[in-house]
């Protein structure tokens, strides 16, 4: 890729003329963008769900795959667009709702065996009565077509229709007279997304109970086949007497890391920083932190993670934010976190003298990270639009980005885009992905940009 006409944190000119590029689709009104990978074919795969108006039973998934100029692959499935939904059916009155959370590309062991999986969860509803929400993964080819080789037809999904007995998460919506409905295993609603992780050829899925009480999860392996085995039934429920919400995930050789925050006061909404430790079966491991759950203390600040990645053999980088203001009051504000801390919990002395990394005067927070060699660069949004940051893994800013400043402001955004992901690929290249009001004939449109890192 050539990028040697723009400097580190401007926009690549040779990917989409050097602007971010709007994706969207005729015939549907809302695109939400959430998920991307790239694979060594060298095409950036991006999936989302779109919606035609504000009927959501006619939502799809899909994933489209783009060259290195922003340019639809004419070789993935139908003109670089690859749709479909996670639950299909023709039954009179049933309404079904297909959203998207990841994306993931798997290498095999040659090109033909690679692979791309999507998470998402499908929401049922017949005649209006209550909503069932599970779980979906998706599976296709290189190609774009479904491969069927995976869970049936492509898809393995975590229950049937309304009455199915088959052990799933549940619904949201108060318990109806099925049998589904009125099991206690619930997915949380879009500001409690499920989150995965790939590790030792298995995918392991984290949610949310209803009431946000339990932590759930379940695994499934790269064929689509759940883990029965895996907790009861193939549901592990975690629980702390505190209320612990995670947001990011990340499987290595000790076990499972989640982070998020705990609440320490539910009334005034008061919460800290928290990461907590599984083993490979889901189980709290009692030997990292405090019986498995380490709480971060950000100063008087109430603070959240929403990534966590390895900085190094030893130590973790975490990224989220901490809120300022009376937490009673009507005025406070977002500012972005880093933390680095090591795999007993304890915080990392070369980070930033082991202590966080707060940026004043970029309300928002932290959504994701990504690290390479030299530096950890991170996505961030808030109520003044999209930034992106890079970092030495001192914790310094990085000046050789944006012109010296290490922090970019995407002016060329709206500010109400939601920016999702980010990733960094081996040329150092950043590429970020988001949604929002976007453009006049859509309700919301997706946007992904480019920018050079070096």
């Amino acid at each position: 890729m050539k990028t040697q006409h723009a400097k580190a944190g401007e926009f690549d000119p040779s990917f989409n003329g050097g602007r971010p590029l709007r994706l969207e689709f005729e015939g549907y009104e809302r695109h939400l963008l959430q998920g991307m990978a790239a694979g060594r074919d060298g095409l950036i795969y991006v999936s989302g769900e779109r919606t035609r108006g504000f009927d959501f039973s006619n939502s799809e998934y899909f994933i489209i795959a783009l060259d290195a100029q922003g340019i639809r692959h004419a070789g993935f499935d139908r003109d670089g667009v690859a749709a479909g939904k996670f639950f299909k059916t023709d039954q009179a009155g049933v309404s079904v709702r297909s959203e998207v959370f990841a994306l993931h590309y798997a290498e095999g062991s040659n090109p033909a065996d690679d692979r791309l999986y999507l998470l998402g969860q499908y929401t049922y509803q017949k005649n209006d009565g209550p909503r069932s929400t599970y779980p979906a993964v998706a599976c296709y080819l290189i190609d774009g077509s479904p491969d069927t080789a995976f869970g049936t037809n492509g898809i393995c999904i975590f229950a049937g229709l309304e009455g199915d007995s088959v052990p799933s998460f549940a619904s949201p919506e108060p318990a109806g007279s099925t049998t589904t409905n009125s099991e206690s295993r619930e997915l949380p609603n879009r500001d409690a997304t499920i989150r995965w992780s790939a590790y030792g050829g298995r995918f392991y899925i984290q949610g949310l109970s209803s009431d946000h009480r339990r932590v759930l999860l379940i695994s499934i392996d790269f064929r689509g086949v759940v883990d029965w085995n895996f907790g009861v039934n193939g549901v592990q429920v975690v629980e702390r007497g505190l209320q612990f919400v995670p947001f990011g995930m990340f499987i290595n050789t000790d076990g499972i890391y989640l982070c998020g925050r705990t609440f320490t006061d539910e009334v005034l909404w008061l919460f800290q920083a928290t990461i907590a430790r599984l083993d490979h079966r889901g189980v709290v491991d009692a030997s990292y932190g405090s019986n498995g759950f380490q709480d971060f203390v950000v100063g008087t600040e109430h603070a959240e993670l929403h990534s966590l990645v390895p900085l190094s053999p030893e130590y973790f980088i975490t990224a989220g934010y901490a809120r300022r203001g009376d937490p009673s009051g009507p005025v406070f504000v977002f500012v972005p976190l880093l933390l680095s801390c090591d795999d007993r919990g304890g915080v990392n002395p070369g980070f930033n003298g082991g202590s966080p990394v707060l940026i004043e005067g970029a309300p928002g927070g932290w959504r994701d990270l990504a690290v390479d060699a030299d530096a950890l660069t991170v996505l961030g949004s808030g109520s003044d639009g999209g930034f992106i940051g890079r970092f030495l893994h001192s914790g310094q800013m990085d000046s050789s980005f944006a012109s010296g400043a290490g922090l970019r402001r995407l002016t060329e955004l709206p500010s109400d885009v939601r920016l999702m992901n980010l990733m960094v690929r081996p040329d150092r290249s950043i590429v970020f992905l988001g949604w929002g009001a976007i453009s006049s004939e859509r309700l919301s449109a997706g946007v992904i940009g480019v920018l050079t890192g070096q």
